[in-house]
């Protein structure tokens, strides 16, 4: 029988990230973009970055903007929040990135900052070390 929480009780600790290549990465160090509108409708995965450099474009006045009135804006998931959300698990998910689809216009805004953006077939091979199918 499972204990019910109170309040303030403290869940178990998560079961940690999983690891893939070698340079110590979770995939909590990988994040997922995608745009949205005030009606919070989002496009998708639009592209990947490090953690660190989807804070930074996200933070940028560069990755936000109006459509025809209506605002839009850059945002971010973890990998290990969008599988975990997604499949409930880190291993053994299959990604299809089939329909994403990236002409490029954010390129030169993204690299003009320093930052490295991540197109569907680098997502392949960051994400397929750590047990994630990834179709193209």
């Amino acid at each position: 029988m499972e204990e019910q929480l109170s309040l303030f009780s403290r869940p178990a600790t998560p079961e940690p990230s999983v690891t893939g290549p070698p340079g110590g990465k979770t995939l909590s160090d990988w994040a997922f973009l995608y745009t949205a509108g005030r009606a919070g409708h989002n496009t998708g995965i639009r592209f990947m970055m490090s953690r660190e450099d989807a804070v930074a474009w996200c933070e940028s006045d560069l990755s936000h903007g109006n459509v025809h009135g209506n605002p839009w804006a850059y945002f971010f998931t973890s990998v290990e929040n969008f599988c975990n959300c997604h499949w409930g698990q880190l291993k053994g998910v299959t990604l299809d990135l089939r329909k994403l689809t990236d002409n490029g216009q954010w390129d030169e805004k993204i690299s003009g900052l320093g930052l490295t953006k991540y197109g569907k077939g680098d997502i392949r091979k960051i994400l397929e070390p750590y047990g994630i199918r990834v179709l193209i």
